[in-house]
């Protein structure tokens, strides 16, 4: 209670607003703007030399102007600005908050529970209820005030008072505990004091769960207030400047920590019950009190790609690699390491083996034209490449084809196939019998997803270069010109197919294929003796299955061969020898036809007896014609 003014004149009594007779006063003459009422009221009880007794409640300000009024209407029109009223009693004026016309209070606190019921109560008397009956203390900030009306039955206190403070725009956070034996302290505060003051810090900790509300706090200050309230030791290395707007209620404490620091270069170490926070960085004099050296070893991928693809959140990490061991040499915040390790684990794993089977088929001109895809499969969709009509296709409803694409002027075509059917096998060895297709390879190659392969099925020719060099010495009028021993150099041609293959499995188990072939072959030579090539290639991207086929066609060559019939000794005689001599010439044209499948390199080591029909059957092709080459003489 606060007393203003100390002496009170004796004068005729009149009855007041309550209580007993007041004496009779000069008429009053006052102007306050926006003036605490407290302070007008101090000032009158010091013009007047009256005993005024104010009730803490009683706050507000007031802006009012009275000319010559009496005392007793003067000061009922300034108390009725903030809701009060006043008794004499005793020579004094009590001045109080004004009751509710309807109000009432039910506190009781048992078994650690809280049972309330109040209607249009101050909240400060609420509170002060509540603290005298759960044995705890509750200390509410200036701004805290109000009327409450509010109903709660049979709930924790703790949680209760949490509830109420809640409805009224309050804040109720424990202090940290004391000596053993002194009762919690509560803190009750207004949310709008912590949302509009910048710089305040406002941190709660309970059962290990954090609430924070502050505006452009300093780090520092926050780190302080938490672990005031966890009990542990911090150390705070150099000057952690940092402003931190956060507002979150109950979060995990770890949790919380890790998203305070997120946005800042500093971190913080646990050690015990003593907290470290400063700047790791490699330059900062803490550096090596916060940091953790480790060793990440990787499974599948190269140390090197693992570096090249860590993301830019852990650019601050000081990262090595350590070839030999296929590992990465960290040193970093723990946290920081674990997040790492974390990553590395989603990008570490086993890529997929693809197993790629080719088959290279040359078919005589007829037969390639009679037996293509389309003499193969009867009446299913195929390509026909012997036709080379911009890569069509023909009709089936049974089977469907994934792409065509055809490459002029090269008369290439490439298709995919879906898997080879069954008659495949069975007219391609027919094929072989009669002399009119050959089996030039049938090479198989395995890679890692991703990775390029390449199969070159050819021959390598040398040739001869001869050369004399001059050398000339000297310069302006006078020149030397030495002419060195002539030199020859052997130089290499190759000549034949060479298929670069780049497969991508996808998580659908769908193999995309990056397919570059070349086609080379000698056409003679050219004026100076050297030799000619002729080259064709290409390069697109298909997307197969497991186990189905690409198509690489229309690889068309001709080749011109003559052969001499004559009689012996007669037919070498100049000019009459034509007599007894014959020249056969013929031009033989031929079709080369490419045919890959790529498999899963699991599916084939899991289900060995369920690899491709086509695969199988290719193998067998190639053994036949070797026995068969082996039985010529």
């Amino acid at each position: 209670m606060l007393i203003l003014g100390l002496a009170v004149p004796c004068v005729a009594d009149v009855p007041t607003e309550s209580g007993s007779a007041a004496p009779t006063l000069p008429n009053l003459t006052f102007d306050f703007r926006s003036t605490d009422v407290g302070d007008a009221l101090r000032a009158i009880a010091a013009t007047h030399k009256l005993s005024i007794v104010v009730d803490p409640l009683v706050t507000g300000r007031v802006t009012v102007r009275l000319l010559n009024i009496p005392f007793e209407p003067a000061l009922r029109s300034l108390l009725d600005q903030v809701g009060a009223t006043y008794r004499f009693e005793d020579g004094i004026y009590k001045v109080s908050k004004r009751p509710s016309a309807a109000s009432s209070a039910l506190i009781s606190v048992k078994e650690g529970r809280l049972t309330l019921d109040v209607i249009n109560i101050e909240i400060r008397q609420v509170l002060s209820g509540i603290a005298t009956q759960a044995g705890i203390n509750i200390v509410p900030a200036s701004g805290v005030q109000g009327l409450v009306t509010q109903r709660l039955s049979d709930v924790p206190v703790e949680l209760g008072l949490e509830t109420l403070c809640s409805s009224m725009g309050l804040l109720a956070m424990r202090q940290p505990g004391g000596r053993e034996g002194v009762p919690p302290i509560y803190r009750v505060i207004t949310n709008q004091a912590q949302q509009g003051s910048s710089g305040q810090v406002y941190a709660q900790v309970q059962q290990g769960l954090l609430t924070v509300d502050v505006t452009a706090a300093d780090l520092a200050e926050l780190i302080k207030a938490i672990t005031r309230q966890t009990g542990d030791d911090v150390v705070l290395f150099g000057q952690v400047k940092e402003s931190v707007t956060a507002r979150f209620t109950k979060r995990p404490l770890e949790e919380a920590m890790r998203v305070i620091f997120s946005g800042s270069k500093y971190t913080y170490k646990k050690d015990g019950n003593l907290l470290l926070v400063g700047d790791p960085s490699a330059g900062a004099a803490e550096s090596k009190a916060l940091n953790a050296m480790e060793l990440v070893f990787l499974n599948h991928i190269k140390a090197e790609d693992a570096l090249a693809l860590l993301p830019a959140s852990f650019a601050q990490l000081q990262v090595k690699v350590v070839k030999e061991q296929n590992a990465l040499a960290v040193l970093a915040p723990q946290k920081a390491i674990g997040e790492m390790k974390g990553y590395l684990d989603q990008i570490d794993r086993q890529a997929p083996q693809v197993m790629i089977e080719c088959v290279v088929v040359e078919f005589s001109k007829n037969a390639g034209k009679d037996f293509g895809l389309s003499g193969a499969v009867g009446a299913r969709q195929i390509i026909d490449f012997a036709a080379l009509s911009g890569g069509k296709l023909k009709d089936d409803k049974d089977h469907a084809y994934a792409e065509v694409e055809t490459f002029p002027p090269f008369s290439l075509a490439v298709g995919s196939v879906g898997a080879l059917p069954a008659g495949f096998s069975v007219r391609l060895n027919a094929a072989i019998q009669e002399g009119k297709a050959k089996v030039r390879a049938n090479p198989k190659i395995a890679t890692i997803s991703g990775h390029r392969a390449t199969i070159n099925v050819g021959s390598v020719s040398y040739f001869q270069v001869t050369g004399a060099p001059q050398q000339q010495l000297g310069s302006g009028q006078q020149t030397t010109i030495i002419t060195q021993y002539p030199q020859s150099t052997i130089q290499s041609i190759q000549a034949g197919i060479t298929l670069d293959i780049t497969p991508w499995v996808s998580a659908s188990g769908e193999i995309t294929t990056d397919l570059a072939p070349e086609v080379s072959s000698s056409v003679g030579t050219g004026p100076q003796g050297l030799p000619q090539l002729r080259q064709r290639k290409v390069s697109t991207t298909l997307k197969v299955k497991d186990g189905e086929t690409i198509v690489i066609g229309g690889l068309i060559q001709t080749t011109d061969s003559s052969s001499v019939d004559k009689v012996p000794l007669l037919g070498d005689i100049p000019i009459l020898g034509a007599l007894f001599r014959h020249e056969t010439k013929q031009e033989e044209e031929s079709e080369l036809e490419i045919y890959i499948t790529p498999h899963l390199l699991g599916t084939l080591v899991t289900s060995n007896q369920r690899r491709s029909t086509a695969g199988d059957q290719n193998s067998e092709l190639v053994d036949k014609q070797e026995r068969q080459r082996e039985d010529q003489p």
